[in-house]
């Protein structure tokens, strides 16, 4: 499957890897269109290219009753004789979104920054990233009239899900210099992911009875999020070539949802609206080279290490008793920067 992340974030690093450079051919900063168009080189010219390792960790909400899947697990299911199938639920529990965990993965991201005078280009890309998530179990109960119409028979059930993943992010963004250490961007991001889900339904009867065994169940939803971000990235010298960096941005997406039920070969589509934030915020180290070596491409080499936090929420106001779906990654990230 696939999925996203945000230029801003390179930029917050290009402002930390290129401030030695900058600061020894002297900083450009937004001073309107005069002279755009005679550079020197030396001075309004720079490339930096970097990698960081997101040790991501991903949580996301899940709706385990969804009319398009749940129901299916009933059909065929005999208990006392009594066929369950399209059994309608009459009571339910965690029927609220059920927040699912992944394992934590570290996932390396290449980026690119390119400045030319107070004009800043960049872009990132996360690689397809595989996922798994801890088991998610809700309780519930079907209450059954039975074909005497006065007994009435209570069973429970037990719904397990086993949830596997694949997210892909990339963007892009263009922004500008109003300050040698603040920038302001916006730019288009897009996250692509593919979700799988394997379903067991166990019975939890009281009454002693036949039987049959539970179906399983499988489905995947593939997820398209994609929209314009606007956003702002900083950093603060400290001394002896260390500082903070810190940036945020926020993005109003497009969400398009493809869910598949693989046994019954239907599937459903629906179009939403997302809210998406995005924060990382660290410390880092920048040594400059030009002194050692005058005439080399590099000018500036940056290490850095912090914490990156990304959300996104999901429109569901349309769905009835259904809250909005959440969609948080986070976790430490570190990497590096070399400035030409």
């Amino acid at each position: 499957m696939k999925t996203v992340r945000i230029g801003i974030v390179v930029l917050g690093l290009f402002l930390n890897g290129g401030a030695s450079a900058e600061q020894q051919r002297g900083s450009t900063v937004w001073d309107g269109f005069s002279g755009f168009l005679q550079p020197d080189w030396e001075r309004d010219f720079s490339l930096t290219l970097g990698v960081k390792v997101w040790v991501n960790e991903w949580t996301r909400d899940t709706f385990f009753f969804e009319n398009t899947q749940v129901p299916d697990l009933l059909n065929g299911i005999v208990i006392g004789g009594l066929d369950l199938s399209g059994t309608i639920f009459t009571n339910r529990t965690d029927q609220s979104p059920t927040v699912q965990t992944s394992d934590i993965e570290p996932t390396p991201i290449p980026q690119l920054s390119v400045r030319y005078k107070w004009l800043l280009l960049s872009g990132s890309y996360y690689p397809e990233t595989d996922f798994e998530f801890r088991t998610a179990q809700t309780n519930f109960t079907v209450t059954q009239t039975l074909a005497n119409f006065t007994d009435v028979r209570t069973d429970q059930f037990t719904f397990l899900r086993t949830t596997t993943a694949e997210r892909e992010e990339w963007d892009a963004g263009l922004g500008i210099l109003i300050h040698p250490n603040v920038a302001i961007l916006g730019g288009y991001k897009q996250i692509d992911q593919e979700i799988g889900i394997s379903s067991t339904l166990d019975i939890l009867s009281n009454v002693a009875a036949p039987v049959t065994a539970a179906p399983g169940g499988r489905s995947s939803s593939e997820i398209e999020i994609r929209g314009p971000t606007i956003g702002v990235a900083g950093s603060v010298p400290i001394t002896g070539g260390f500082g903070l960096y810190a940036s945020y941005a926020r993005g109003f997406m497009d969400v398009d949802i493809t869910d598949t039920n693989i046994v019954a070969g239907t599937s459903t589509t629906r179009d939403s609206d997302a809210e998406y934030d995005v924060a990382e915020l660290g410390f880092s180290y920048t040594h400059g080279t030009k002194e050692f070596i005058p005439f080399a491409l590099l000018s500036a080499a940056t290490v850095y290490a912090g914490y990156r936090w990304q959300h996104i929420e999901t429109d569901f106001s349309d769905v009835p008793n259904t809250e909005d779906r959440t969609d948080t990654t986070r976790g430490f990230v570190a990497g590096v920067n070399l400035s030409f």
